[in-house]
């Protein structure tokens, strides 16, 4: 397909959440197509774009973003919310669409997941997909639909089986996301999702991961809200008792603390590790602080 302009897609990271740019003076340097799945039955084509973002400031840095973009030959208004524009191209004009929005497009990367299942990967042209072994069984019927509140990356659920994590701003080398639950999920722990697996992709010779894909755990609850929500049960009465008002949150901290030392466990024996001092460690967080 036919890039799109850089002022079309610089017009469009100002518009998301995820773009770390925003309030900088930047230009979109480069545009690089990492997979291009041509339209078949019904589908649209699907190109994944790599941008390459230089910031016009003092530190005049630059940044990877991974945007795939879906392609329509007429407007598609189930989606419009995810338009970025049109462009010309050999097949005519093509209506430009944030694919992580379209459940058409999400359909290729659901396929490439199923069809890794049998050996641990496959292709989708330059799209490698890999498979962790013994995961869930993924079935072709799932739809998918994009999660909201994400800062950062963008996350699309399929029902309530699966939800792959789409990494928006990318570096090369492997993700520590991907790596640290890829370990768990080996180790066999209890207390995470369960990692699926992953996309990457090779980029002029440097390993770029790009996608995962992780169990949905559909009836989990996030500690923070819990303990916000018991703190307020304990508020609405000060002369109650906590453990009577619902307000105690002894129980589920806990429970939590348990579980993350079991987490921090199988890490410590599935990563290196090494006893650090005093002096030594404040060095770590000087470094961290920058």
């Amino acid at each position: 397909m036919t890039a799109p302009d850089a002022a079309l897609l610089e017009s469009y990271l100002i518009r998301t959440r995820w773009f770390g740019g925003k309030g900088r003076p930047f230009e979109v340097e480069q545009v690089r197509s990492i997979a291009d799945v041509p339209a078949r039955q019904g589908r649209p084509s699907l190109t994944v774009y790599l941008l390459t973002v230089t910031y016009r400031d003092q530190d005049a840095d630059s940044e990877l973003y991974q945007v795939p973009l879906s392609g329509y030959p007429d407007v598609e208004e189930r989606i419009s919310h995810a338009y970025l524009g049109g462009i010309d191209t050999d097949a005519g004009h093509i209506h430009l669409y944030d694919a992580v929005h379209d459940r058409e497009a999400m359909r290729i990367w659901l396929d490439g997941f199923i069809a890794a299942e049998a050996t641990g990967t496959a292709q989708v042209d330059r799209l490698r997909f890999h498979r962790v072994a013994g995961s869930e069984p993924l079935d072709d019927s799932l739809i998918s639909s994009p999660m909201t509140g994400e800062q950062s990356n963008s996350s699309a659920r399929f029902d309530d089986t699966a939800i792959m994590k789409l990494f928006r701003k990318v570096s090369p080398g492997t993700n520590p996301d991907i790596e640290i639950h890829e370990e768990l999920t080996r180790g066999g722990s209890e207390h995470i999702a369960q990692l699926y697996g992953w996309v990457e992709v090779e980029v002029e010779g440097q390993l770029l991961q790009t996608a995962m894909l992780q169990e949905f755990l559909a009836t989990a609850t996030d500690g923070f809200e819990l303990a916000v929500a018991s703190v307020r049960a304990l508020l609405a009465d000060p002369e109650q008792r906590a453990e009577d008002s619902g307000g105690d949150f002894a129980g589920e901290a806990a429970r939590l603390g348990e579980a993350l030392a079991q987490v921090h466990a199988l890490m410590r024996s599935r990563f290196p590790a090494e006893r650090r001092g005093a002096g030594t460690t404040a060095e770590l967080a000087d470094a961290m602080r920058g």
